[in-house]
């Protein structure tokens, strides 16, 4: 409302019978009003506008393609508001940002391909592979300097394959952090192509300098490069598609899930104690690194606290506390939770009402993942009656994880079966990077506990 129609406005209202002061306040506030309502009004106007030339780009886009009247498929009936994108070096989430469209274009090519087009369901994975192999680039180049190869979309031309939207693999490496006891605790870093050294030196002396004419004691430092070999894991797994008609919308959420407790409980064993030499793994886990130091065994039914003692004051006094940690499986930790004194004390009597417990101050990891078959002397993940308690710090424990997981689907494998193929692929490796010889005691001891 401009100023001549303000004035007009009061003349009204103070023929009206109102004082000159209260028409011009009244008069005000009816235009306030008015002004406001017009501007809800332009706004309204403009975000139908904008909603319109959206529509239209989107309905443009779909047919380039040839994808008509497909609803809006989303994973247990939540609406995609943002994806977290999981840094696998530091158990951290990086960014937070709105899902982008691949991810609803994932949902859209499983209609698809249960509708039978093929046609369509080809051309949002290609869509889905070209979008990853941009991100794969961007991210990797940008942060290690390397140009990231750019991935198949199938083993075999005449086997076909669907591209499963890189969110899906971030989702993936979070639950696998929350659920693996191993690699939550390790020291983390991201390997992608290659393996990766880490010097460690060693043999430093410090020496009194009583003054200006003394000279520092020389000591030459010993150099070792323990290495991170990188190997490769996968599942491959196959689901019915009458399965998945009845529950379609929900299969990228239930390979997640599944493909994420998998991938922790396998780490949890491979960390662990993965075995190159007996098990056929293709890593060492702690317990059989060529850097693990080992106590005098002892029957797991005749452990003391003495044992757990000789271990804490064995292990190398330089070891970083905050890091140092008991690693054993619940058999283990029931056995040294009802351990009592010579009165029959307990000494953890928490553990049995309960609570958790520290032994000696260090805090314990439970990893039901370790096997009781154990032959801890023979270098062997299986074929033993063992149990064995490991110490460890976990600061010179090296894990690598690739930064994502290579998914692909294909309808073409089991074709004759009806069921559709979903399959990933993951780097990992492991080192203990310090042993006895680099700092005396070790740095992580097991105690071998036979049965007898």
């Amino acid at each position: 409302m401009n100023k001549e129609q303000l004035k007009s406005l009061i003349a009204q209202y103070v023929k009206d019978g109102l004082s000159e002061v209260e028409a011009t306040k009244k008069a005000e506030a009816d235009a306030k009003s008015a002004d406001e309502a017009k501007k809800a009004e332009v706004k309204a106007l403009v975000d139908a506008a904008v909603a319109e030339q959206v529509e239209a780009k989107v309905t443009e886009r779909l047919k380039e393609i040839k994808i008509t009247d497909l609803p809006n498929i989303n994973l247990m009936g939540k609406t995609e508001k943002e994806l977290k994108l999981f840094d696998t070096s530091t158990g951290q989430l990086v960014e937070v940002k709105r899902v982008s469209d691949k991810y609803a274009e994932g949902n859209r090519m499983l209609s698809c391909i249960l509708a039978g087009d093929k046609a369509t369901a080809v051309a949002i994975s290609n869509d889905i592979h070209k979008a990853n192999d941009e991100y794969h680039a961007k991210t990797i180049e940008a942060k290690y300097g390397v140009k990231a190869p750019t991935p198949t979309v199938s083993d075999s031309a005449t086997r076909g394959g669907y591209a499963i939207p890189t969110e899906v693999s971030q989702e993936i490496l979070q639950l696998v952090y929350a659920n693996s006891v191993m690699y939550a605790n390790a020291n983390k870093n991201v390997i992608n192509f290659e393996s990766k050294v880490y010097p460690v030196m060693y043999g430093i002396e410090i020496a009194d300098i009583a003054d200006q004419s003394t000279a520092a004691t020389e000591k030459n430092p010993t150099f070792t490069n323990p290495t991170i070999t990188m190997e490769r894991a996968g599942a491959f797994s196959a689901i019915s598609n009458r399965i998945i008609k009845q529950k379609g919308v929900d299969l990228l959420n239930a390979f997640k899930l599944a493909y994420s407790t998998a991938a922790a409980r396998f780490f949890d064993l491979r960390f662990a104690c993965g075995n190159v030499t007996s098990s056929s793994d293709l890593v060492d886990g702690i317990m059989f690194d060529a850097n693990m130091v080992l106590d005098t065994p002892v029957a797991i039914g005749a452990l003391t606290l003495a044992e757990l003692e000789t271990m804490v004051s064995s292990i190398n006094p330089d070891i970083n506390a905050n890091t140092l940690k008991w690693v054993a499986n619940r058999l283990v930790w029931q056995t040294i939770g009802h351990l009592s004194d010579t009165a029959g004390r307990l000494h953890f009597p928490q553990y049995v009402s309960g609570g958790d417990f520290s032994p000696l101050g260090i805090q314990r990891v439970v990893n039901p993942y370790i096997p009781s078959v154990l032959d801890v002397a023979g270098d062997a993940r299986t074929g033993g009656t063992d149990n064995a308690l490991m110490l460890v710090d976990f600061s010179k424990f090296y894990v690598g994880l690739s930064n994502d997981i290579m998914i692909d689907m294909s309808t073409d494998f089991y074709f004759t079966s009806f069921m559709t193929a979903i399959r990933g692929v993951q780097d990992y490796g492991c080192k203990l990077v310090m042993g006895n010889t680099d700092a005396a005691g070790g740095v992580a001891r097991t105690l071998e506990l036979s049965a007898a």
